[in-house]
């Protein structure tokens, strides 16, 4: 008996976060783990008014149904959700990119 194992897919960040823009990308099996390996990732260490509680609580944010991405709007595989990180709006769009070569 063999094991399948779920390809990993490629998933961009773009982020906005206090007056920034961030881009990252996530190699995941799914939108969720995808977003919880942004999560726990994220360099947060340019903020100096944002603690390490403020990050921990977007991880926690993150795995709340009512957080989810939610897909936009005449797109297809893009995704976006927002997030209270230390009093300030963090919001994310998620695209599932193809790798080229």
């Amino acid at each position: 008996m063999g094991v399948h194992l779920k390809v990993k897919e490629l998933f961009t960040f773009l982020v906005d976060f206090d007056g920034g823009t961030f881009i990252s990308q996530h190699q995941a099996g799914s939108l969720s783990a995808a977003i919880l390996s942004w999560a726990e990732t994220f360099d947060f260490s340019v903020f100096t008014d944002v603690s390490k509680k403020d990050w921990s609580n977007l991880i926690a944010q993150v795995h709340e149904p009512d957080k989810q991405p939610v897909a936009v709007n005449g797109l297809k595989n893009t995704w976006c959700a927002s997030y209270l990180v230390g009093g300030h709006i963090l919001i994310v769009h998620i695209v599932n990119t193809v790798e080229g070569t």
